[in-house]
């Protein structure tokens, strides 16, 4: 059986995955039509401020760059706010459960960058 609060966090984390989903496909397109209309493919951004720099100049690199930034991030965009509906919903548990994945994937991501820079 589930509850009203169970479903209610369901349909919050699923509208944040729908709207990453499409804000993300939507940015994607976006960098196409850009490349389309200019196709000599420009320098891509290194950092993701060059991404963010580039797609508000209209770089379609880094427009395209933006979309998939935007698609890799839904995830865990996903995790916090499961981790807030927990919280509001007074389910303790599994927010810390979230805070545990979060803080897993923010370790990792750190790691990753770190042995990237080297």
């Amino acid at each position: 059986m589930v509850s009203r609060s169970g479903s209610g966090v369901d349909r919050w984390v699923g509208a944040v995955l729908a709207t990453g989903v499409v804000l993300s496909l939507a940015i994607l397109i976006w960098g196409a039509v850009l490349y389309l209309l200019n196709p000599g493919a420009a320098e891509a951004p290194r950092t993701v401020l060059g991404i963010f720099r580039g797609a508000v100049e209209l770089n379609s690199t880094a427009t395209i760059n933006l979309g998939l930034l935007v698609l890799l991030s839904t995830p865990v965009v996903r995790i916090i706010a499961a981790g807030i509906a927990f919280t509001l919903e007074r389910s303790y548990k599994f927010a810390l459960i979230s805070l545990g994945v979060l803080s897993i994937l923010t370790i990792s991501i750190m790691i990753g960058y770190i042995s990237g820079r080297s």
